[in-house]
Order: C-alpha cells, then structure tokens, then sequence
C-alpha cells in the first residue's frame, strides 16, 4: 500500500482521477489518497498512472 498525504482534503482530487482518468484509489482520513498497486506492477504502469496523477493535479 502506499499513502499520498496531502494538506488539503482529497476528495476533489480523488474524484477526478476516479470519473475523468478512469484510475481508482482508496482514501484514508480526510488528507490521504491511498494506492494499491499490485506486486507485478510494471514500469509502464506506474508511468500511466503519473501522467493521469500529474494531469489532475494541473
């Protein structure tokens, strides 16, 4: 599992990458956004899920 912590709550953040980018994560608290990525996890994937992450972001 990994956490992003923010200062700010996430759901805005979370939403987004939910409804626009298609990318589906977890949240813990208010401030976390929460990754489950899967032990296979290629370098690939990690570099799609970046792009969409940084994308939200602006």
């Amino acid at each position: 599992m990994i956490g992003l912590e923010f200062e700010e709550p996430v759901k805005e953040i979370r939403n987004k990458l939910l409804y626009e980018e298609k990318v589906f994560t977890g949240v813990s608290g208010t401030n976390v956004i929460r990754l489950l990525p899967p032990l296979c996890l290629s370098i690939e994937q990690a570099d799609e899920f970046l792009q969409r992450f940084k994308k939200v972001l602006g």
